[in-house]
């Protein structure tokens, strides 16, 4: 059995703490070494490196603002999590019945079995009971939350019960997933006159230009809470909350990946959880929905290129205007 160790949650009170104990002299460190590369000698190996470091900056911070947690590895914990609505006259009805289950499993009598029937009744009448509170308690929570807190009422009505996950293998779901994006007409590609795009001023200009301090800023603006992290362990709020002091470590790093084309290995890889779509059996692949979580951090870059391909587009009228799907400005429903 392996201990592990898993910096505890973000804490929005926290912030100012979190910002203090990043490390000043770590940050200036890791920008010299940035302003002074070699990009023409720059190795995957450096390049991995230089992330690694501005990784462990936020990481360490997070660890000495918010502490570890420690769990165990390969342990599974029975569920013994109540009802919300069980409390305690739930519990005493409870055992008072079983108590009285047991009497009468050992001692027949008719005295017996009236005391357990009896008991069954008050278990079932202080359940139901229990039961209306909790949901009239629930309504009105609802009622306040909705116009006071839209957002946590949302998220309860999205809320779903666990469920337990079907009895299929890893094996069987790596299978199937890695031929989602196979196509039959793979070898059939669109006719695209590529050297009218080379020589279009446009696209040098837009996607080969130096990444601004407002296009980061403006990318930062976008990201959510409350997300999963890749294996870098970089949450988008550790993120956000750093750009007060890394913000110019962010586009120096940025622009040496798009200058030397080097992305860092951690950026490459993605952890797929199979997301049970709902409907049909659980023990069929097709049932499940892949979700890749990702480095939130090579997210963040992405999502830059993204918004420099989605302008060039436009310009150069490269998507067809019946072409509407999450487009900016563009609706699918037909008038």
């Amino acid at each position: 059995m392996v201990n592990e160790y898993t910096v505890k949650k973000w804490d929005n009170e926290k912030c100012e703490e979190f910002i203090g104990n990043l490390n000043n002299d770590r940050i200036g460190e890791v920008m010299n070494n940035l302003n002074t590369l070699e990009i023409e000698n720059l190795t995957e190996t450096s390049m991995n490196q230089i992330v690694s470091n501005v990784c462990d900056i936020m990481t360490d911070a997070a660890k000495k603002t918010f502490g570890l947690s420690h769990r165990r590895a390969n342990f599974r914990k029975k569920n013994t999590k109540m009802k919300p609505w069980f409390e305690n006259d739930c519990k005493m009805a409870r055992k008072r019945f079983r108590k009285s289950q047991r009497k009468y499993k050992h001692i027949r009598t008719e005295e017996n079995r009236k005391e357990m029937n009896l008991n069954a009744k008050a278990y079932k009448s202080i359940m139901n009971k229990s039961i209306k509170k909790h949901r009239k308690e629930i309504k009105n929570k609802m009622k306040t939350l909705k116009s006071k807190n839209p957002k946590e009422y949302w998220k309860l009505i999205k809320e779903k019960p666990n469920k337990q996950q079907g009895n299929i293998s890893i094996e069987t779901l790596y299978d199937f997933f890695k031929t989602l994006n196979e196509s039959e007409n793979d070898d059939e590609q669109i006719p695209i006159n590529l050297e009218e795009f080379y020589e279009n001023e446009n696209l040098h200009e837009i996607m080969n230009a130096r990444i601004t301090k407002d296009e980061v800023v403006k990318a930062i603006k976008k990201l959510s809470n409350n997300k999963a992290c890749g294996d870098d362990n970089i949450y988008n709020e550790y993120i956000k909350s750093s750009q007060v002091k890394m913000i110019e470590v962010f586009i120096q790093l940025f622009n040496v990946i798009l200058d030397t084309g080097k992305m860092p290995d951690v950026w490459l890889s993605g952890n797929i959880i199979p997301i049970f779509k709902n409907k049909g059996s659980k023990s069929e692949a097709k049932n499940y929905r892949p979700i890749t979580i990702v480095s939130c951090l090579g997210k963040l870059f992405t999502s830059i290129l993204n918004d420099r391909l989605q302008r060039f587009s436009e310009e150069v009228t490269l998507i067809g205007e019946n072409q509407t799907g999450f487009r900016k400005g563009y609706s699918t429903v037909m008038f």
